[in-house]
């Protein structure tokens, strides 16, 4: 589906971290292009870990340092720009009053979460939350990526008639480039000291008590106590060097663990991975645990948000949350897997995400919202 008439699109994002939003942004903007859709990113604070990432991939940026001029700024480019999507909740209340003013502006809400708890929300977090959901009904579109997150925020109250489930989508890479990813993966099993053929589990997250990283410390002590080795490496914000393992009383295994930090590319890392591990509490659709299993990363995940869209006993394991017994046991049970048996998990793994999270239908969804 192309355009006759070439459109374009302002994307509002706060900020530029290492996130689901950024990471999808990132992958769906150049897709939007080769279907005659421009697009720029619009944020407004000084983090801006990515912005090299897109501005690799020729994305043109402008940093706002006052929101209140969106508006007044997108009148004057009133002939000039067809959508404005406001990428999660902040930037909702300028979507909405940027309409107010330019009635002939088409918005779109892109929500990319699961709703938790409100008292468990920073203060700034759960107002731009309230205010989103008053504004909802008047933006053209809701966009979610999880199921779990659409059903959450309709029982909460937000409400279009236009509500979309759009997933994230993750990378076909051809054979010559995957082989040339896991050199880089091996590359990096041999600076860390982990011989051939060790299981190597990977992490990827950030140190917040969404992510439960309580839980999977614990879980990785327990697998050590019933006597099974494996590597396992951890890498995510908060989880480098400045973080300690002192109270997890891990001993001598204390060297299996590798805390890496943030990581720009976890591509490698997941290609040589034996399994990926996530223990969240809550989530919406993970991009790193779609990624992980594009590369044939067996999963061990805790049952919540959308992980059980993406995961069954023919793929890898569900645990419930907070249960770091069970996940133990998961970690032992895949550790303990013949080579057949892995390779058929890890098969399964990378179909899943090849068949149902394609870079086509991702494109292809977005194009049919801005058609209506």
């Amino acid at each position: 589906m192309k355009f006759k008439n070439k459109k374009k699109v302002i994307h509002l994002i706060y900020g530029l971290a290492i996130g689901g939003a950024e990471t999808a942004l990132l992958r769906l903007i150049p897709l939007l292009k080769e279907n005659e859709i421009d697009s720029e990113v619009w944020y407004f604070t000084n983090d801006e870990t990515q912005l090299q990432n897109f501005l690799d991939k020729k994305i043109k940026m402008r940093r706002f340092r006052s929101t209140l001029v969106i508006p007044l700024f997108l009148f004057f480019k009133r002939n000039e720009v067809d959508w404005v999507i406001s990428w999660m909740y902040r930037p909702s209340f300028i979507c909405v009053l940027s309409k107010f003013i330019n009635p002939k502006l088409k918005i779109a809400l892109n929500i990319r979460r699961s709703m938790t708890d409100l008292k468990k929300m920073r203060f700034r977090a759960r107002l731009s939350f309230i205010y989103a959901k008053i504004l909802s009904r008047f933006f053209d579109a809701l966009i979610f990526n999880s199921k779990s997150g659409l059903k959450s925020h309709e029982i909460i109250g937000f409400k279009n008639a236009n509500t979309v489930l759009i997933p994230n989508s993750f990378e076909n890479f051809n054979e010559q480039e995957k082989i040339e990813i896991k050199k880089r993966g091996v590359e990096n099993l041999k600076k860390l000291g982990i011989a051939k053929g060790t299981p190597v589990f990977v992490y990827a997250g950030r140190n917040h008590p969404h992510k439960n990283i309580l839980m999977l410390f614990e879980s990785i002590k327990l697998f050590f106590e019933k006597g099974l080795d494996a590597h396992f490496v951890v890498m995510g914000l908060g989880l480098g060097k400045e973080f300690s393992l002192d109270s997890y009383n891990l001993g001598e295994k204390i060297s299996r663990v590798h805390l890496l930090g943030r990581i720009f590319d976890p591509k490698p890392w997941f290609s040589v991975a034996h399994g990926f591990l996530l223990t969240s509490e809550t989530e919406g659709f993970s991009n790193a645990l779609g990624e992980a299993m594009s590369f044939g990363a067996v999963p061990i995940v805790t049952d919540v948000g959308d992980n059980g869209w993406l995961v069954n006993d023919q793929v890898g394991y569900l645990v419930e949350s907070n249960d770091s017994d069970h996940f133990a046991n998961a970690l032992g049970q895949c550790v303990k897997l013949s080579v057949a048996e892995h390779e058929n998990k890890s098969k399964n793994a990378a179909e899943v995400i090849a068949r149902e999270f394609t870079y086509e239908k991702l494109v292809q969804s977005y194009l049919s919202v801005m058609q209506k």
